[in-house]
């Protein structure tokens, strides 16, 4: 994992497209494996910087989880997107390895429009 530590930030401060990040990690630990790591790894990482976020904002309660809603969406993440919403305290992505999922905030009713 110290692979990843390593090259994530300069990553995320490049702005490129994970596959760079794949390809830095792929020295590493094979093209294979670099894809799973920078995946789920990165939806690890932005889930809990978004959580922490949220939580310091006293604006966001509750948290929606999203899927591609492609072929490729496992009924793992499919479940968990039916469970939709969920307490900033809830287990966030990943789910699993490769987990695509993504979170959005639900403002507190004293914030929300209407």
């Amino acid at each position: 994992m110290a692979a990843f530590e390593e090259n994530f930030g300069t990553w995320v401060q490049s702005g490129e497209p994970l596959d760079a990040l794949i390809e830095a990690l792929t020295p590493f630990y094979g093209s294979v494996r670099a894809e799973m790591v920078a995946v789920t790894e990165t939806t690890r990482a932005y889930a809990a910087g978004n959580i922490v976020a949220w939580k310091g904002s006293g604006m966001v309660d509750k948290f929606n989880v999203f899927t591609a809603m492609d072929d490729l969406v496992c009924p793992i993440c499919e479940e968990a997107r039916a469970g939709n919403p969920y307490a900033l305290d809830a287990d966030a992505p990943p789910y699993h390895v490769n987990c695509r999922c993504w979170l959005q905030p639900v403002l507190s009713s004293e914030f929300a429009p209407g």
